[in-house]
């Protein structure tokens, strides 16, 4: 499967980023592990893409206390 990538704001992107820094003691392991909410994909290779707002849905509810 292709992934296309779309015009996402670079600031929307930045503002994940630092969500993820924020929650994850070490980033880049959370960021490069698959993950098996997206599918055995990694986020980082969602991020910049149209699929991008599966990995925010992740954070968001990570932030809320809804993430099993």
């Amino acid at each position: 499967m292709q992934q296309e990538t779309t015009d996402i704001s670079p600031d929307t992107t930045s503002d994940l980023l630092k969500d993820i820094e924020d929650i994850f003691a070490d980033p880049q392991a959370w960021l490069n592990m698959p993950n098996l909410r997206l599918a055995g994909q990694k986020p980082i290779d969602l991020i910049g893409t149209p699929d991008e707002e599966l990995v925010r849905n992740i954070i968001v509810s990570i932030k809320h206390g809804l993430y099993t």
